[in-house]
């Protein structure tokens, strides 16, 4: 059986010699579901105002307005299907019965 890398410290001190062969990222405690939309959300907004600071710094010129066009569009389509799937989701785990098909045979 092959012995398994030494691990750092996680007080972060120096003074033992470890081997290490890649670093492993260990959260002291898991981010909730609402925070990580949250910040997903910031991230996105944050492109928009670069966006948008480009079109202003950089003119109003046809491709920039293009590209920011297209970049708003695509995110308001991801948005709708993602509240889609979450309402679908959240209809499944309450055990809901389905919405009958429209134009449904009776």
């Amino acid at each position: 059986m092959e012995e398994s890398p030494e691990r750092p410290e996680r007080s972060g001190g120096s003074g033992g010699r470890h081997r290490a062969v890649g670093a492993v990222f260990e959260p002291t405690r898991p981010v909730t579901r609402n925070r990580l939309v949250l910040m997903f959300l910031l991230g996105a907004l944050v492109w928009l105002a670069a966006g948008v600071l480009a079109v202003v710094l950089l003119g109003h010129s046809a491709i920039l307005l293009t590209l920011l066009t297209a970049v708003v569009l695509s995110w308001l389509v991801f948005g709708l299907a993602l509240l889609g799937a979450i309402a679908v989701r959240r209809r499944d785990e309450r055990g809901a019965p389905p919405a009958p098909p429209e134009g449904g045979a009776r």
